[in-house]
Formats: structure tokens, sequence, C-alpha cells
């Protein structure tokens, strides 16, 4: 599949950010450490199995964080 791994990432920034652009650059910037540069996927990018999991491990800490 292609693109799972974009639209992923726009869910989990609607979800947490909801709206704020301060969460928003927050949750961007907790991709980046976890070496994920969000701006390298597009809808065609190909899925990688070991970013979707450091994308989840991403969102089960802001879940913890957020509720």
């Amino acid at each position: 599949m292609k693109g799972t791994i974009k639209e992923l990432i726009e869910h989990i920034l609607n979800e947490y950010a909801q709206g704020d652009p301060l969460s928003r650059r927050l949750i961007e910037t907790k991709f980046y450490l976890r070496g994920i540069n969000i701006g390298d996927f597009k809808e065609d990018t190909p899925d990688s199995p070991a970013i979707m999991e450091r994308i989840k491990a991403v969102e089960k800490e802001l879940k913890a964080v957020y509720g």
C-alpha cells in the first residue's frame, strides 16, 4: 500500500493538536526526534513497516500525555 504513512501522520496531527499551532509543532518535533521527517511522506510514498512502528510509538506516547 501507498500513502498509509501520510494518512496516519495527518490523523495523529489533527487528533492531538486539535487546531492549535503550538501543539501541532510540538507533535511534529516528536516525529522529528524519532527520525521521521513528516515532509518526506506524500500520498505515493511506499509504506515501510519500520516507519509505521515508529509512528505508532509516537501515537502511544501522545495517548499517554493527551489521554
